[in-house]
């Protein structure tokens, strides 16, 4: 009785028109849904990986050039007393290490635009990262054929020098001056790009001090701080 109705040719012929159609629509569903999970699962898991290799990699280029720029600079006959002195009073013991500011700003300065050109005139550079260091795992960090990744340097270079006072030692005082570099690089692989900012700080100074340091004393105004920032 229901094979002779009207609803069933139209179920039917609607079956037999839009069979092929309909097929097409499941497959294309489907196919979504796929790459959207590899998709998801890229971002969660792949992207984050080749990242942080990218971020290696980088970092080791960039301090390489840091420390060329780094030495070039104080090749050119700068004065360990120029930067950092050491005061004493009328006994003869340590009162005061005086900071050099001024002249740090302008070395910061300096190898804050040497590091620039040597990134501008280095532009794109290419690195290779195994497929299996995507996976995040010891194991297969090495295996796998290599992903082509481009390291592109974008914005400022950034610079800043401070210090660091360390007395634990008995009847010694270790100063020392640091600089940190902050740089940016545009890394691109298929299907992605990131912006990942690379910090390195490397000693620039380190004065040993045979008494406890009462305090030190920034030239640029001559205030009293127990603790500076450069």
């Amino acid at each position: 009785m229901f094979k002779k109705s009207i609803m069933y040719h139209r179920y039917w012929y609607f079956k037999r028109r839009y069979h092929r159609r309909i097929h097409i629509f499941i497959r294309f569903v489907l196919i979504i849904i796929i790459l959207a999970l590899c998709v998801s699962y890229a971002n969660r898991k792949l992207i984050p990986s080749l990242v942080s290799a990218s971020e290696s990699r980088l970092k080791s280029t960039l301090s390489l050039i840091i420390s060329n720029a780094v030495n070039n600079t104080f090749l050119e006959d700068i004065k360990h007393g120029e930067l950092v002195s050491v005061h004493k009073d009328n006994k003869g013991k340590v009162s005061s290490v005086e900071v050099n500011t001024v002249k740090l700003n302008l070395i910061s300065a300096e190898i804050a635009g040497t590091i620039q050109r040597e990134l501008d005139s280095a532009g794109k550079q290419k690195i290779s990262v195994p497929l299996g260091a995507l996976f995040g795992t010891g194991i297969l960090s090495g295996i796998g054929p290599d992903l082509s990744i481009s390291i592109v340097p974008c914005g400022n270079v950034k610079t800043e020098f401070f210090s660091d006072i360390d007395d634990s030692k008995v009847n010694k005082t270790i100063h020392r001056i640091y600089l940190n570099v902050k740089a940016e690089a545009g890394v691109v692989a298929p299907l992605f790009r990131r912006t990942v900012e690379v910090t390195t700080t490397i000693p620039i100074i380190e004065t040993v001090i045979v008494e406890n340091v009462h305090e030190i004393i920034s030239s640029d105004d001559n205030k009293t701080d127990e603790s500076p920032s450069l």
